[in-house]
Order: C-alpha cells, then sequence, then structure tokens
C-alpha cells in the first residue's frame, strides 16, 4: 500500500539505489511451529562486539555518549539496540559498542545491496527526454545538435540538474576510470558502463559481488584487490553511503589517495551527524541504521579524516530530495503515539542548508604539493 506524503514529497516511486539507501524492512521469515528459536545472547554473543575509545574521524578520545536504545528498524538484521556517542571536537557520532569486523556481515544478511537494482531512472514525458539529453551530453560527452540542446533546455525548463550531477556523483565525462568502492549489485556502475565508463567496483559481501558480477561488471572482493596495479590507475574513485561502515577509513582513505590518477577525484556520501532530522527525530533518524553505521561523520569530521590521507574538499553539494524521504523514513519508525508531536516539529524546522542536510556530499582532491 502506497505510503501518505508526510513531508509533500511523494515516496511512491523513489528508488532506493539512486540516493545510496535502502528503503523497506525486509520480509523475516517466521520459524516452524517445533523450531527451537535461538535467544539474542546465543546469536549475538558479547565477543562479538568491540569498544569504541576514540573518535573514528578526528581520533579525540573525548566521547560522550548521547544516543542510546538504536534498534535496527529498517532491515531487522540484528535483535539487539546500540547506542552512539558524541565527538567533542569534531561533532561526529560514533556508536560505543560496534560488532566487530568479523561479525559486520552478519548484520547485512537482507541488506537492500543483496537486490538487483537500477539507478538513476531517467522518467518519463518531456522532461525525462529533456535529463537523458542532459546526461548524454554532460557525461557521455555527446556532442550532437540534439544533445546539446536537450541539455540545454533541460536547466531552462528547471530540471534539476544539481541533483543529477549529484547521483552520477560528479564524475568525470567518459571514457573515465571510475572505481565504485562499496559497489553492492553494480546498480550505479551499470549507468556509468552504459554511458561508455571503463568501471571497476569492490565490495566486502560476496552476494552483493556475486550480483555485480552476473550484471558482466568487474567486481572484486576485498581479499582479491591488485593493490600495485591500481597506483595511480583511477580518474574517479565514488563512496556512496561507505565510509559510516567502515571500521578503519583512515587506512582506506589513504589507499585511494594512492590509487587516484592525476587529477583524480574522490566521492564520498555519508549521512551527516549535524542533520535536522537527528534533531527531530532521535533514535528513529534513518540516518543512525545502528549497528552498520560505525561512525557518522560531520563535515569537520570529514575534513579531518581527509587531510590525514593528503586530501581536501574542493566542491560541497546539497541534496533537496533527501530531506523528505529520510523524514517519511524516520517518522515510520517511530511509535504513533508521537508521530503527531513530531510533525508538528517538523513543520518549525530550519530550512535546508549545506550545515543541517540529512547528507554529506562532497568531492575532494589530493592536496597540492
Amino acid at each position: 500500500m502506497p505510503r501518505p506524503e508526510l513531508f509533500g514529497h511523494a515516496i511512491v516511486g523513489w528508488t532506493c539505489h539512486a540516493r545510496g539507501l535502502g528503503c523497506a524492512k525486509p520480509h523475516r521469515r517466521k520459524p516452524d511451529v517445533d523450531e527451537a528459536i535461538p535467544s539474542p545472547e546465543a546469536e549475538w554473543p558479547d565477543h562479538m562486539l568491540a569498544k569504541a575509545d576514540a573518535c573514528l574521524y578526528c581520533r579525540s578520545r573525548a566521547l560522550t555518549e548521547e544516543i542510546s536504545g538504536v534498534a535496527d528498524h529498517f532491515f531487522g538484521c540484528v535483535p539487539f539496540e546500540s547506542d552512539f556517542a558524541r565527538c567533542a571536537d569534531c561533532g561526529s557520532l560514533v556508536q560505543m559498542r560496534p560488532l566487530t569486523s568479523e561479525a559486520l556481515p552478519r548484520a547485512y544478511a537482507s541488506y537492500y545491496t543483496h537486490k538487483q537494482e537500477h539507478h538513476g531512472e531517467i522518467g518519463r514525458g518531456l522532461k525525462g527526454w529533456l535529463r537523458h539529453q542532459y546526461v548524454a551530453s554532460r557525461f557521455r560527452q555527446d556532442s550532437s545538435a540534439l544533445a546539446r540542446f536537450g541539455a540545454v533546455a533541460y536547466r531552462l525548463a528547471g530540471g534539476n540538474w544539481q541533483e543529477t550531477d549529484a547521483a552520477y556523483r560528479f564524475v568525470p565525462p567518459a571514457p573515465a576510470r571510475v572505481l565504485d568502492y562499496g559497489c553492492g549489485s553494480g546498480a550505479y556502475l551499470k549507468s556509468l558502463k552504459q554511458l561508455g565508463y571503463d568501471v571497476t567496483g569492490v565490495d566486502f559481501d560476496a552476494h552483493s559481488i556475486a550480483l555485480s558480477r552476473a550484471s558482466g561488471l568487474r567486481a572484486f572482493a576485498l581479499d582479491e584487490l591488485p593493490r600495485e596495479e591500481w597506483h595511480g590507475r583511477f580518474d574517479a574513485i565514488t563512496l556512496g553511503h561507505v565510509i559510516e561502515h567502515v571500521h578503519d577509513p583512515a587506512s582506506l582513505l589513504a589507499d585511494l589517495r594512492g590509487w587516484l590518477a592525476e587529477g583524480g577525484m574522490v566521492f564520498i556520501e555519508a549521512p551527516n551527524a549535524q542533520a535536522t532530522g537527528l534533531d527531530l527525530f532521535g533514535k528513529y533518524w534513518r540516518g543512525l541504521e545502528a549497528p552498520r553505521h560505525l561512525a557518522i561523520p560531520t563535515i569537520a569530521g570529514l575534513e579531518a579524516i581527509l587531510a590525514r590521507a593528503g586530501l581536501q574538499i574542493t566542491h560541497r553539494a546539497v541534496r533537496r530530495s533527501v530531506r523528505p524521504w529520510m523524514w517519511d523514513e524516520s517518522l515510520q519508525a517511530m511509535p504513533e503515539s508521537v508521530r503527531q508531536k513530531t510533525l508538528l516539529a517538523a513543520r518549525n524546522a530550519p530550512k535546508l542548508a549545506a550545515e543541517n542536510a540529512e547528507f554529506l556530499t562532497v568531492v575532494a582532491r589530493p592536496v597540492p604539493s
């Protein structure tokens, strides 16, 4: 059944792949009558949980518990709740008892990347056709008169070209070499390949890798990476909702910096630990997504960890399409008894700005030597 337009934005037809986050709770299998149901403690013993002692982004040890009792509302993969601490220095959120790297894959058992997806649907009608011409001109470098006309007309007709650029992650035109780190089922890479890009994917999840390969994509598991061969190879490396899932983002960014070709770029998108949605919805905010989100950055946290890797932010975007569906997902997770009060507060929420946006969406490049 379609959901109501709670925040003035049609949720029906929204596709989770284009935003980088899933949107639906999975179907949970009911056990047979005589089936023994193991307790949560038996399925997830304490040794599977680590203890955070520092911010993953700025390395500060000044952590103060801020959000407790965060359940896996959106995918139902784990039965326990998680707590988050706030970094006093950069303001990022850090999960206090994260799953270990060995246990974390179990929390993706019914994740949205386990399904074949589609990315960047063009849409119908004249505006859809104009958007198609804009994409062809901007990313495929189609220099035909039709594409150039369509691209200009798309902007003049009020087409959201900034959102389109963000959906394609600001990559340089084809045939650029693009690495999608955390490629999932490969939806984004498939859209780029159709435009003539040289694409490669990486994921830690075997099921996602299998889906990507079944689509004819070149995809690698973490233990298969040809690290030496990749030195200086890629014109663009994208991390769409990945950095918040990583135990050691500093080491990851250092590797990516070495894999960039001269003039290359890194795209990063992640939930924003200073989002207005967090203030409104608290532990039900869609961006928390415990236990998979190990640490949620602020812009200061992101700048700090990029600097350690020799990278700096050169472009920052605000995705206006994100707030409505993020808020809708968050509201749906809340108890009905508090939804009306939250809706009233949402109507008086601050206007959307880079500082309070639901996502951090940035492009980073190597610091000039």
